[in-house]
């Protein structure tokens, strides 16, 4: 909106009746030049002059322009401009809040998918302890060293464990499921397990993190933008007084008709 702007206007009317403004040409000639004509012996000069009638409205009219219009001095441009600039630092703060928002969340459904791993592989090795625990339960009732309600318990525990790797395996492969979605991938795409254990890091203390956190997230970013562009339509509002200086340039024709004459 600073930059100048081109724009064709054009308009044609059509007017009929109205008033008319008449000039008696006719009636305030005529009686001088029959006198003047009298005196003279001769009729050089005319006496039939008409009275000359103009409608205040043509019967038909065009105007056609080129209108070249450059803004000089205009606060509402100005004080919008700087309104639309910090809505646009809005949106990009909510961008990266939802990334990051989005980031955390892979994070986290990462970090689940490997603690789901994890417990059925330790579900699994229970297993082999449970399985070993109910063959010697089984001998030792065969030798008749314990009763029966050994074994029983130990079938039991067994079929708990069963039970809660059917849970693990559901959640693992959920998990998993959901990971790949926030990635947009299939859900059937293997999931590559880190190599290495990561160190542990001592977390920040609380003052250092509410600095970082107002320093870096964007939430108080979006704030801060809130309350500039409320500055800005305080000044949008006070500038409502001022005038609006625009430098306007015309070129065209207009008449009864188009046409590129005098006319």
């Amino acid at each position: 909106l600073f930059l100048p702007s081109t724009s064709i206007e054009a308009r044609y009317s059509r007017a009929g009746g109205g008033r008319d403004f008449i000039v008696p040409i006719g009636d305030l000639i005529n009686p001088i030049n029959q006198t003047l004509n009298t005196l003279l012996g001769q009729s050089t000069l005319p006496t039939t002059l008409a009275n000359e009638n103009f409608p205040f409205l043509r019967k038909k009219e065009h105007d056609t322009r080129l209108r070249l219009k450059q803004p000089l001095f205009q606060p509402n441009i100005y004080y919008n401009t700087k309104i639309k600039e910090t809505q646009t630092d809005i949106e990009e703060a909510k961008r990266n809040a939802f990334a990051r928002t989005l980031v955390r969340d892979i994070k986290a459904a990462y970090f689940n998918h490997l603690k789901s791993v994890h417990l059925v592989e330790l579900l699994g090795e229970t297993q082999q302890v449970l399985d070993e625990n109910l063959r010697v339960s089984e001998k030792l009732v065969e030798a008749e060293m314990a009763t029966q309600d050994v074994v029983y318990r130990a079938r039991a525990e067994l079929a708990e464990l069963k039970q809660q790797q059917t849970e693990a395996r559901r959640d693992s492969a959920v998990s998993a499921a959901y990971f790949n979605f926030l990635l947009n991938r299939s859900q059937n795409t293997e999931i590559i397990r880190p190599q290495s254990t990561p160190t542990d890091t001592s977390p920040p203390t609380l003052e250092i993190a509410q600095e970082s956190a107002r320093a870096h997230r964007n939430e108080f970013r979006q704030l801060q933008n809130a309350i500039h562009i409320a500055k800005q339509q305080v000044g949008l509002a006070r500038s409502a007084h001022l005038p609006n200086i625009n430098f306007v340039y015309d070129y065209g024709f207009e008449g009864e008709t188009y046409n590129f004459g005098s006319g």
